[in-house]
């Protein structure tokens, strides 16, 4: 974490506390409120998706040309395969969730 800039820093802190105050919301909803299974999911997958993100703060900094070029690889707070594998199963369950509440 010595790595990073003090805005890639706050980027991390603030994406990884949206995601723990949504999921704290989304379990207390669940229990307290009765809340459905598929909501709670929903919520999950959203959490997820904001802690896979902000695993990754300098994506956020980084130029698009040098995004997209095929031998950048940005540097990650954890493991990149972890912080791939926490960003794509948010967006797994995410669009699973969409697809139920679609067809049934």
């Amino acid at each position: 974490m010595n790595s990073f800039t003090h805005r890639e820093k706050i980027v991390f802190f603030v994406f990884t506390l949206i995601a723990i105050l949504l999921l704290g919301n989304g379990i207390f909803k669940f229990v307290a409120n009765e809340l459905a299974v598929w909501e709670f999911v929903n919520v999950l997958a959203v959490s997820l998706i904001f802690l896979g993100t902000g695993l990754s703060p300098k994506v956020f900094f980084t130029p698009f040309k040098q995004l997209f070029s095929l031998t950048y690889k940005p540097e990650t707070i954890i493991n990149s395969k972890l912080q791939q594998m926490i960003l794509f199963t948010g967006l797994l369950i995410a669009l699973i969730c969409v697809v139920q509440q679609v067809y049934w």
